[in-house]
């Protein structure tokens, strides 16, 4: 299962568990969770998205460029 599946099922473990809490205190720290981990479920899913799309140069194309090296005068 993918990262944004796992916080997706999370999130929506914490809301039925935010629902079923008694005490306020308890269901808005559930509350929040599940909206944090929905959060997180949207950018990784943004993320593999964006990954999935982004073209991979080829090998032959990836060139280390060499850095210029200035000398360095003593001082006086």
């Amino acid at each position: 299962m993918s990262n944004a599946k796992d916080y997706l099922a999370k999130s929506i473990r914490f809301s039925a568990e935010a629902r079923a809490a008694t005490d306020p205190r308890r269901r808005a720290d559930l509350e929040w969770l599940a909206n944090s981990y929905r959060l997180l479920a949207e950018h990784a899913h943004d993320e593999s998205t964006a990954l999935a799309m982004t073209p991979q140069p080829d090998a032959q194309q990836r060139q280390p460029q060499q850095q210029q090296q200035g000398k360095l005068e003593p001082e006086e």
